[in-house]
C-alpha cells in the first residue's frame, strides 16, 4: 500500500486528468489513521478532496472537513516551520481548486518555486532553471494572446 501522501496525489491527478476512480479508494483514511505523518500529506488530502464530481462523495466531504480543519489549526498554531510550506498550505486553503485557473495556478508556482520544491524531480540546478524558464515563458505567451484577445473585444 501507498502512503497517504502518494494515494492523495494520484487520486487527485487521475480525477484531474478524466479518469473514474473512486471515492472510495480513499474511505480507509480517517483522521484517526496512524499514516498521517504531517502537514505535506494533510495538504495532498485536502487538495484531493476538492475534486469531486458528484455530490453524493461523503468521504471526500468528511476528508475535506477534517485535513482543512488540522491545516487551519497548524496554520494558527504556527506549527509550520518551512515558509515555502506556509504558504502553499495558505494559498490551498484561501484558493480551493475549483476557484483557480489553471494559468494563474502555473503563475503562481512560478513565483513559488520553492514552494513546489519537493514536487521536482532532482535534476541539474540547470535543469530545474530550464523548466523554470519554459514556464515563465509560456505564462508570458498566454498573456499576450489574452491581451490582444481583449484588444479586439475592445474595438
Amino acid at each position: 500500500m501507498l502512503d497517504t501522501e502518494t494515494c492523495a496525489m494520484a487520486f487527485r491527478i487521475l480525477r484531474m486528468n478524466g479518469y473514474n476512480v473512486s471515492s472510495d479508494d480513499l474511505s480507509h483514511i480517517t483522521e484517526a489513521s496512524s499514516d498521517l505523518n504531517g502537514t505535506r500529506s494533510l495538504l495532498e488530502l485536502y487538495k484531493a478532496s476538492q475534486v469531486s464530481i458528484s455530490e453524493d462523495e461523503l468521504v471526500l466531504d468528511s476528508i475535506g472537513t477534517w485535513s482543512g480543519r488540522l491545516l487551519e489549526k497548524q496554520l494558527s498554531s504556527r506549527a509550520l516551520q518551512r515558509i515555502p510550506l506556509l504558504r502553499e498550505v495558505e494559498h490551498a486553503l484561501n484558493s480551493p481548486f475549483y476557484t483557480t485557473l489553471d494559468r494563474l495556478e502555473h503563475k503562481w508556482n512560478i513565483e513559488q518555486p520553492d514552494a513546489m520544491e519537493h514536487h521536482i524531480l532532482h535534476l541539474p540546478r540547470q535543469t530545474n532553471q530550464d523548466l523554470l524558464a519554459l514556464g515563465v515563458m509560456d505564462f508570458t505567451t498566454s498573456q499576450t494572446i489574452y491581451q490582444q484577445e481583449l484588444e479586439l473585444l475592445d474595438s
